[in-house]
């Protein structure tokens, strides 16, 4: 039963910093070698590339609060509710 328990949480952080990897990398990858605004077309335009960054969270909510509000509300205290759920999790 332990050991499985034991499987259980290592995949699971396993999953999820993989997860939390790929999204950094593909995001440093396009900040490094996209142009900002730049449109890369291919296919006769069928398929369409351009680097923007979102600075508010999903959708662009919160794109208009302060910088430190911003940071603040969708850094710190999403990362203490992810933390506490996860800690009650195990």
């Amino acid at each position: 039963m332990l050991l499985n328990r034991t499987l259980k949480t290592v995949l699971v952080l396993v999953v999820l910093l993989s997860s939390i990897g790929c999204d950094q990398g593909t995001k440093s990858l396009a900040r490094k070698h996209l142009v900002q605004g730049q449109i890369v077309s291919y296919f006769h335009d069928t398929f369409r590339q351009q680097f923007t960054e979102n600075t508010g969270v999903f959708l662009g909510m919160g794109n208009s609060l302060p910088e430190h509000l911003r940071f603040t509300i969708f850094t710190l205290l999403v990362t203490v509710f992810l933390l506490s759920s996860l800690a009650f999790l195990f």
